[in-house]
């Protein structure tokens, strides 16, 4: 019998991978805490992950009493059975909590220890008496999926433009020098004025539709116009109370990035204000998805115009707002946007 152990924290991507990658596990143990049980995080894991409640176990423990989580895992069945072997993740709770897993099992025959480091590309098989074997990604997880982790359901954008028109609006802003009186007559008002909401539509449709070709991205790993729906720990209700929309969600290769797009009828004239509006939204987005996310904003304004010690003012709160990159109309055109997504 093949146990797989799991210390349950907020964080639940390195729970989550493992779990996807690791085969033929006949029974599941959550090792989680009151505050876990209160936010549904057990639930949450088990349902998008697909597993059964009569095929995991949860096991309540103190967060800072090791002595305490010592002896009542003696005092549950499923941790105790001499003919299996248990595969444990220590990746997840507290540092106790995965202290305490490491020595009660590491003088266990037929047991394993997995590390899942954050932002990595694969996971640790861990050894005591020799260096860890790195082991490669094998599963990745798709953008409704990374919701759903996050306890979260969407509504996704289906009317989407064709790639062609994008690219030709593109163009026109190019040749104009991003001059919005030169578009087409269809992003106008009937005073000639520019209509913001489908000018803001054509740029995330542009967004998304170029980094989808660029990365060669199946659908399920890129999701344009998403509008984000809590889901309470019990999963059968939903809570439209704290509704909040993300322009570009990517999962790229298990590393998730949050898009925020903002166009400007003049690239030259930006405020670093309306720049630092778009990164406080951006950074209350991030709060929902913890340590995984990384956040992109991205601006037809032409950052360069604005004195070097707006933009690195502007650059340091965006890092301190929590991993948020700020991209102008230069960075679009040079594709740096392509090559953060692929070096990260």
């Amino acid at each position: 019998m093949r146990i797989l152990i799991s210390t349950i924290s907020d964080q639940p991507m390195p729970n989550y991978l493992l779990i996807k990658e690791l085969k033929d596990i006949d029974h599941y143990v959550f090792i989680t805490t009151q505050k876990m049980e209160a936010k549904g995080k057990c639930e949450t894991l088990a349902t998008t992950a697909g597993i059964t409640s009569e095929r995991y176990t949860k096991v309540i423990v103190s967060e800072n009493d090791l002595h305490q989580n010592l002896s009542k895992y003696t005092e549950v069945d499923v941790l105790n059975r001499e003919e299996a072997t248990y595969l444990v993740n220590v990746t997840g709770g507290t540092k106790l909590m995965s202290i305490g897993m490491w020595y009660y099992f590491s003088n266990r025959k037929n047991t394993e220890f997995y590390y899942v480091p954050f932002s990595a590309k694969g996971y640790e098989k861990v050894y005591s008496n020799k260096s860890a074997e790195f082991i490669e990604f094998t599963y990745f997880m798709g953008a409704e999926e990374y919701l759903n982790l996050h306890g979260m359901n969407c509504e996704c954008k289906t009317e989407i433009k064709s790639d062609k028109w994008c690219n030709n609006v593109w163009q026109y802003l190019l040749k104009s020098e991003f001059n919005t009186q030169k578009l087409p007559l269809e992003f106008k008002n009937q005073d000639g004025s520019i209509n913001g909401n489908l000018y803001g539509d054509w740029f995330e449709q542009y967004i998304y539709l170029s980094i989808k070709r660029k990365l060669n991205l199946e659908d399920k790993y890129i999701k344009l116009g998403i509008k984000l729906k809590e889901i309470n720990p019990t999963h059968t209700v939903e809570s439209a109370m704290n509704d909040n929309e993300i322009d570009v969600l990517v999962l790229y290769k298990n590393q998730p990035f949050v898009i925020e797009c903002k166009t400007v009828h003049d690239p030259i004239k930006i405020k670093s204000t309306t720049l630092l509006n778009q990164m406080y939204k951006v950074a209350s987005l991030n709060k929902r998805f913890g340590l995984s996310a990384r956040s992109i904003l991205i601006t037809l304004a032409k950052l360069e115009t604005l004195s070097e010690e707006t933009r690195n003012n502007l650059r340091l709160k965006a890092s301190l707002m929590g991993n948020i990159e700020l991209f102008g109309n230069t960075d679009l055109q040079r594709n740096k946007i392509i090559q953060l997504i692929k070096n990260t």
